[in-house]
């Protein structure tokens, strides 16, 4: 599901194959030192992000319009190396879904 949605009863209605178009633009705000902190989670970089997404129900011959599900939103994040290990990246930020039905809103998201 887009960002934005949350549950099954926002899945987009009856069975089928979907389509599902998705951008992210992520840009680095800040990079912090990871030799200063006496934790055993190192902080490498905190980063400002933007993203469309859009889903849409295939039926025939192509995309059906009318059911279909997007979102645009943006937000904060910060890449973890937890223990030295590989990178971990959390993400929070808000949503605008766009809805077909005109039930448009903000939504909080955390990844």
């Amino acid at each position: 599901m887009p960002r934005g949605y949350q549950g099954l009863d926002r899945a987009l209605p009856g069975a089928g194959n979907h389509l599902r178009l998705g951008a992210k633009i992520t840009q680095p705000l800040w990079y912090i030192d990871t030799g200063s902190v006496m934790l055993p989670v190192a902080v490498d970089a905190l980063y400002g992000y933007g993203l469309g997404q859009a889903q849409y129900r295939v039926a025939g011959a192509g995309p059906t319009l009318g059911e279909r599900r997007a979102s645009v939103g943006g937000g904060l994040g910060l890449r973890l190396r937890p223990f030295g290990g590989t990178s971990l990246n959390l993400e929070i930020g808000v949503s605008y879904r766009i809805d077909a039905h005109g039930e448009n809103r903000w939504a909080p998201h955390l990844r």
